[in-house]
């Protein structure tokens, strides 16, 4: 339960950690449902299938769940490396192979990495909209350098590290550390 020292709100930990359960057993049904029906041995179909069916139940309202202790983090990613040996068709007692390089084989980035670049793509569709929902929590520094790109945001004093891990916070301080050449850093095309 060390996780819960990053919640103030014992509550919250628990409802966050129901949530992440959810996902993790509608995953798990999803991954149970591709064992029992997808019958063929190719590791593009199946890494496919696993794409359109498994991956969007693990990233759906990621937004949501982003403020993830450890632990929780591992939940979810713990159904990707499953994945991964379905996908090549390794039992589960098998203790040599690393998930880590079939995950590398297979091109499928960390899920909180997934949810780091749909976090910083809101953030910017949020920046270039100049929607109220940025300006009325976060202000724009006045702050220039040539090291640091002009659409920096200050950052507000944060007592809880649950305040720290909230969407607003936490990707304005990635957003600060963006490169100058950044592509999060252009303008959407208006078409």
């Amino acid at each position: 339960m060390a996780c819960k020292r990053f919640f103030s709100n014992p509550t919250l930990y628990i409802e966050l950690r129901d949530h992440i359960n959810s996902i993790t057993n509608k995953g798990n049904n999803a991954l149970g449902f591709i064992c029992r029906n997808i019958t063929t041995n190719s590791t593009e179909i199946k890494s496919t299938v696993y794409k359109q069916i498994v991956r969007p139940v693990l990233e759906y309202a990621s937004g949501s769940t982003d403020s993830l202790a450890k632990t929780l983090e591992d939940e979810i990613e713990a159904v990707q490396r499953r994945a991964a040996r379905l996908i090549y068709n390794i039992k589960r007692t098998d203790y040599k192979t690393s998930t880590t390089n079939l995950l590398s084989e297979l091109q499928l980035d960390k899920l909180s990495d997934r949810r780091s670049h749909s976090r910083r793509k809101l953030f910017g569709q949020y920046h270039f909209n100049e929607e109220d929902s940025i300006r009325n929590y976060l202000q724009r520094t006045s702050l220039a350098s040539r090291r640091k790109h002009p659409m920096q945001y200050q950052i507000p004093h944060s007592n809880t590290q649950h305040h720290k891990r909230s969407f607003f916070i936490k990707t304005a301080k990635e957003w600060n550390r963006l490169p100058v050449n950044s592509d999060y850093l252009t303008p959407p095309d208006v078409t």
